[in-house]
């Protein structure tokens, strides 16, 4: 989902076109872009820094 976000992000950078996601919820930013960094990653890189642990 990250390489998904930085596409849309770079599109931005380049094209100044506000993304459509954030003009229909109304909110500043994406919420899921917020949800994702806040709480996808972190545990993400957790679980690869743990080595030998096996769920």
């Amino acid at each position: 989902m990250s390489v998904v976000y930085l596409v849309q992000s770079i599109g931005f950078i380049f094209t100044g076109q506000i993304l459509s996601i954030v003009l229909k919820t109304g909110h500043p930013t994406s919420i899921m872009f917020a949800l994702e960094l806040s709480l996808l990653i972190p545990v993400m890189v957790l679980s690869a820094a743990s080595p030998g642990v096996i769920c």
